[in-house]
């Protein structure tokens, strides 16, 4: 990687060296400099899911969601139409402008080259939900059945990596929080108050010394305390 002036030229070298770069922009709050350099390697390596990973905190650290970005991804997807990673994120970028037809599309083409994927079945289990809210829909009932069973298939795809891969070693537990954390969330959504209750219930059962090893496990903690109330 060569500095000359304001500018970053990038050899043909290692692409984690790339990532590196872009992680110290953001650490140092140049956001603006981040994202251009982001893009870049998007559009450089449209299969690598860090890169978009990257791409989509720094929309979240800078506050704004763009047309632009969104145009952006739609022309990779032109390019490269069997980017997975792109298909992902353009998906929740459709989502967020509210466009939840174009957004299950996407999410679609992702999902007939991993349908073992349980971020997929869940982001699709999610558009469903949101659908259901449009005064357009024409079939309540058949939208939310939808979105169940793509949610059913998260859990067991969760649930199997639980017992299986990770043989419910420490990060197993975190996974079966976040499963209980959706599956109530879910039923909240629902109305079905009831269910919501006792599924906090059992997640604050879990041992409390998990949810004081970080910042993020703590704010779930409290979620699941404001929930419960």
């Amino acid at each position: 990687i060569f500095l000359i002036g304001n500018k970053l030229f990038f050899t043909n070298n290692s692409q984690l060296l790339k990532i590196c770069c872009i992680l110290i922009a953001i650490k140092k709050k140049k956001f603006g400099k981040a994202y251009k350099i982001s893009r870049i390697q998007c559009l450089l390596n449209p299969f690598c899911y860090k890169s978009w990973s990257l791409l989509t905190k720094l929309e979240n650290h800078m506050g704004i969601l763009t047309s632009k970005t969104l145009r952006y991804s739609l022309r990779v997807l032109i390019k490269y139409p069997t980017s997975i990673p792109a298909m992902i994120f353009t998906g929740n970028h459709c989502s967020v402008f509210g466009s939840f037809g174009y957004s299950i599309a996407e999410f679609f083409q992702a999902y007939r080259w991993k349908k073992d994927s349980p971020f997929l079945n869940f982001s699709i289990s999610l558009q469903y939900l949101n659908g259901s809210l449009s005064r357009k829909i024409s079939n309540l009932q058949f939208s939310i059945f939808l979105s169940l069973s793509f949610f059913s298939e998260y859990k067991k795809l969760r649930c199997f990596l639980v017992q299986t891969k990770l043989q419910r070693n420490f990060f197993s537990l975190e996974i079966e929080i976040e499963i209980i954390y959706n599956t109530a969330r879910l039923y909240l959504f629902l109305g079905i108050n009831f269910l919501a209750l006792k599924t906090f219930q059992k997640a604050l059962k879990k041992p409390l010394t998990f949810f004081s090893l970080t910042k993020k496990r703590r704010y779930l903690k409290k979620n699941f305390i404001n929930f419960f109330k």
